[in-house]
């Protein structure tokens, strides 16, 4: 009996020991399940909340009185829903957020929902304001929860790729019209921002969510776009000034020196004249490029290559042409040169250089150069425009800001065998033979321009650099 008893006192223990494991066991795998269908709750609902904010956030775009409806629902962030909002979305952006109880949430015909919400309707985002714990963690939103491939939901904000587009000029009556065409939109919507400027200007002039705009001024424009999410793209385009264009076979601006726009540090300077005589800097470093409308010349190794032979170029029967430079000396010293194309073992070509206190636009061969020589002391640390006018068996003519100053007779051929150089004017390198100072713009034309042609190039650069 008693060893009956003691087996039986055995067994009641052990069997108390099962039973309140499996009551544990049974515990834990309740409190699991209450946990996973708070999780279920929690995610159901927050996609529901996120669908019907996709929707709101077409309506929105859409029509104005529903922008303006659904604007003044929710209530703005203050206090305390304010220092709550700021510990929610940590690194995201507090503007643009309103708080929305579950009383509010029904006003968006959403029922049956139990926790309140943070809500950004033009960015699509939807955050909890309780959130849920997973393994210790708290989460607000459905993409932060851990494996969850439930609603996809791309947000603008978190979209980083900007969008893209192609820029179209259109002449009317004194004015251009700029448009975008091709716009896409890289992120999940469909407008964006619009704005412009000159590209030596400061201050930006809003479009608005225009995809066009006029303007009645040439010169180089930042055309920028920006969607939604915040990423912007600019476009460069250049809307040409009125220059001569009859016999002009290479324009180079530092302000468009690029393809249709401006690079600091391009070693190639973009030939405007659409001849494709596209000029190579010389013995340029990281320090010394272009700025936004001038390129800058060191006096000691700088100079530009432009592949010319004006030989090949100029009217084969009467030789003639004309050289503009618009530039702001620093240097006016011995044998600072402006540009030229002169072969020294042969004593042959054309320059334009400092000498002796004077400017010098001059020609010549082994038997004869032709000097025209102004007094250049009152041009150091100004911006002027000079042109020099080459006429074979006639003159060179020299104009100083679209005013003529001195006309030289020529007798006789004008002798080219060199390539044309801006910012120097000899075959040899010696430093002190280099400008000093920068360069705005330089044009060659292969015919001999007329006084009112040189007055209207002028105008434009008096205009465009404030010359005095």
């Amino acid at each position: 009996m008693k060893n009956q008893k003691g087996i039986t006192l055995v067994s009641l223990v052990i069997t108390i020991i099962v039973m309140a494991i499996l009551a544990s066991v049974g515990t834990i795998a309740g409190l699991d399940s209450i946990k996973t269908s708070q999780k279920v709750t929690f995610i159901t609902q927050l996609e529901m909340i996120q669908k019907k904010v996709n929707t709101i956030y077409e309506k929105r775009k859409a029509n104005v009185e529903d922008k303006k409806y659904y604007d003044n629902l929710g209530q703005e962030l203050v206090g305390q829903t304010l220092e709550r909002a700021y510990e929610i979305l940590k690194d995201s952006q507090v503007n643009g957020f309103k708080y929305f109880s579950t009383k509010d949430l029904e006003k968006l015909d959403l029922d049956n929902i139990s926790q309140d919400v943070l809500i950004n309707f033009d960015t699509r985002q939807v955050y909890s304001y309780t959130g849920i714990i997973i393994d210790g963690v708290t989460y607000y939103c459905l993409e932060d929860i851990p494996n969850y491939t439930g609603y996809n939901i791309e947000y603008i904000n978190k979209n980083n790729i900007s969008p893209s587009f192609s820029v179209e000029v259109t002449k009317q009556i004194d004015k251009w019209k700029i448009s975008l065409n091709n716009i896409v939109y890289n992120s999940n919507v469909d407008s964006g921002e619009l704005r412009h400027k000159l590209y030596t200007k400061q201050n930006w002039i809003l479009d608005g969510e225009n995809t066009s705009f006029i303007v009645d001024e040439p010169g180089l424009y930042d055309i920028c776009l920006t969607d939604k999410a915040g990423n912007s793209t600019i476009i460069q385009k250049m809307i040409y000034f009125d220059y001569v264009e009859d016999g002009l076979i290479a324009y180079y601006d530092a302000e468009c020196n690029v393809e249709n726009g401006h690079n600091d540090k391009s070693n190639i300077w973009k030939d405007l004249s659409r001849n494709n005589n596209n000029a190579t800097l010389i013995g340029y470093s990281k320090e010394t490029f272009f700025n936004k409308n001038e390129l800058i010349f060191d006096g000691e190794n700088n100079y530009v290559d432009t592949g010319i032979n004006l030989n090949t170029l100029v009217d084969s029967s009467k030789k003639e042409f004309s050289l503009s430079a618009t530039i702001h000396i620093q240097d006016n010293n011995n044998y600072r040169a402006i540009m030229g194309s002169h072969e020294e073992e042969t004593i042959s070509g054309i320059f334009m250089h400092f000498e002796n206190g004077n400017l010098e636009s001059s020609y010549g061969n082994k038997t004869t150069w032709v000097r025209n020589k102004i007094d250049s002391s009152n041009l150091t640390g100004r911006i002027i425009n000079i042109t020099s006018i080459y006429k074979e068996n006639e003159s060179i003519d020299v104009y100083i800001n679209g005013e003529l100053k001195n006309s030289v007779p020529i007798t006789g051929k004008i002798e080219l065998k060199d390539t044309l150089y801006i910012g120097k004017s000899y075959n040899l390198s010696n430093s002190n033979r280099l400008f000093k100072g920068t360069m705005q713009n330089i044009k060659i034309y292969n015919k001999a321009l007329t006084k009112q042609q040189v007055e209207q190039n002028y105008k434009i650069d008096k205009y465009r650099y404030g010359i005095i």
